[in-house]
């Protein structure tokens, strides 16, 4: 008899829809500045912050100090529980 193995699952538990996150990041990217990233982040939905970093974090036109500031707002342990622990590695 074969023996079934559970694992929690460390993935993504909520993935924001594309409709919801594509003008997030198209505004995100317009922010030149962290302070304009944190108004952004202030007007937008909470559960969408994680995909929104981990998307921007993997695109080369946003501004790096944009991405800074969203994973920062996040914190690591929202950012390890909704995305996963190894997503963020490059942006730190």
């Amino acid at each position: 008899m074969e023996r079934i193995q559970y694992a929690p699952r460390r993935g993504a538990t909520y993935e924001p829809s594309l409709d919801i996150l594509v003008p997030a990041l198209a505004r995100l990217r317009e922010c030149q500045t962290s302070i304009d990233a944190l108004v952004l982040i202030d007007s937008l939905p909470d559960m969408i912050l994680p995909g929104l970093a981990y998307v921007a974090s993997r695109r080369q036109y946003v501004p790096r100090d944009a991405v800074q500031a969203v994973v920062t707002y996040c914190g690591p342990l929202f950012l390890e529980r909704c995305p996963g622990a190894s997503s963020f590695a490059r942006t730190a």
